[in-house]
């Protein structure tokens, strides 16, 4: 996994990417001004669907070209639900389907999503150890080792991990889970003194070129730009 954002678009629905990180956050922005309006005109809660197919619109116009690999996840009246985005706008509603680095946990019953160059030994994990009717505690264990397993094989995953369980009242963040990867000190200093590497020869070689034309444009002065 390239990048991970969190974001929250509505009352009730997150967002998470992998991709270019500029794309992923613009879309995601993009989305919770659509949704912010939409909620206003119709005045009812704002559906996982009304998300992914206004996120889906907006990609197919631009062919794949938009480095934007979502996931979108929402708790509302009619349950949990977790959907998967692509730039090229296939998406995929599973409720078994693990991003490089981060996971959504949603009201216990286990939806994982696989997004992201680490997600498929993420999903080697889940497929392996998941079960029906999982507690939360449960849940949470075979995430973390699902992401474990991801974030030490793949060099884009990140080196910490970030759960999220979401529920119909609050989402409570576990912001770092883990930290696999710490980073250490030196052990030695690197630094290289001039002349450390003996030079054996130089060669300057000049370049003859003919001036065929040569002017000199003044150019207008423009006042320096104020900076509050």
């Amino acid at each position: 996994m390239v990048i991970v954002i969190s974001k929250k678009v509505i009352d009730n629905i997150y967002a998470l990417g992998a991709g270019t990180s500029a794309d992923c956050d613009f879309q995601a922005r993009l989305l919770e001004s659509q949704l912010e309006l939409f909620k206003l005109n119709q005045d009812r809660q704002v559906h996982v669907a009304t998300a992914v197919r206004k996120i889906q619109q907006h990609l197919f116009r631009h062919q794949g070209y938009l480095g934007a690999y979502l996931i979108i996840v929402d708790v509302d009246v009619t349950g949990s639900h977790m959907a998967t985005v692509h730039p090229h706008r296939s998406i995929s509603f599973l409720p078994f389907v693990a991003s490089g680095k981060n996971l959504f946990l949603l009201n216990i019953f286990i939806r994982i999503s696989n997004l992201g160059s680490g997600g498929y030994t993420s999903l080697s994990v889940i497929e392996d150890r998941s079960k029906a009717n999982m507690i939360e505690d449960e849940t949470k264990q075979l995430i973390r080792d699902a992401l474990y397993a991801s974030t030490i094989t793949d060099l884009f995953s990140g080196s910490k991990i970030n759960m999220y369980v979401l529920t119909k009242e609050i989402l409570d963040k576990f912001l770092s889970y883990e930290i696999i990867a710490v980073r250490t000190e030196k052990q030695a200093d690197y630094t290289l003194t001039k002349g450390t590497t003996e030079v054996l020869s130089i060669n300057v070689k000049k370049i003859k070129y003919d001036v065929v034309n040569e002017k000199v444009k003044a150019t207008e002065t423009h006042e320096a730009m104020e900076l509050a």
